[in-house]
């Protein structure tokens, strides 16, 4: 929105990449807010709520929404990892249309990298990545990604990519 040159808030502010939150931070702050509540939440399961959403918090904050509702619905009182996936199902059921609009706007080529980087390639560039999916030449592939990082569908640090959306990319697996 500020680098686009077409956007309204073009420059109107300068770009500062935030890291995510110290994951120790996250544990405590997690734990936490569900002890308020009367519900316990192990250091373990905590993790794996952390890594199923990339330590992102808006995503931190919806899964955690989503197990809080469903456990006091259930008047059970400690989360578990199948709690987790289960928020993750309904995140995925009810942003699906989006996640679908978003995959049909896609060339074929486009949907083909983002499948393999759903995959978690590392080596996208490579010849044998380009291979086992099909990828076609390397300043193909060069250009979606630069589509997806200005779209604000992936993100590049250093020379990883990766999905902005954790969930988009389990959609991507998934469905393609």
């Amino acid at each position: 929105m500020f680098n686009n040159k077409n956007r309204a808030f073009y420059n109107a502010a300068a770009v500062m990449g935030l890291d995510k939150i110290d994951e120790n931070k996250s544990i405590d702050y997690l734990k936490s807010r569900f002890e308020s509540s009367g519900i316990t939440i192990d250091k373990g399961t905590t993790k794996y709520l952390l890594s199923t959403v990339a330590n992102i918090p808006y995503y931190i904050q919806f899964i955690a929404y989503e197990i809080w509702q469903a456990l006091t619905l259930a008047d059970r009182n400690k989360v578990s990892a199948n709690d987790i996936d289960r928020a993750v199902e309904n995140l995925l059921l009810l942003k699906s249309d989006y996640y679908w609009e978003l995959t049909n706007k896609q060339t074929v080529n486009r949907k083909k990298i983002l499948y393999a980087l759903s995959q978690s390639v590392t080596e996208l560039f490579s010849k044998q990545t380009a291979d086992n999916f099909n990828l076609g030449p390397v300043s193909s592939t060069q250009k979606a990604l630069e589509v997806f990082v200005e779209d604000g569908i992936i993100e590049r640090k250093n020379e990883i990519y990766e999905f902005s959306d954790p969930f988009y990319s389990t959609f991507i697996a998934n469905n393609l």
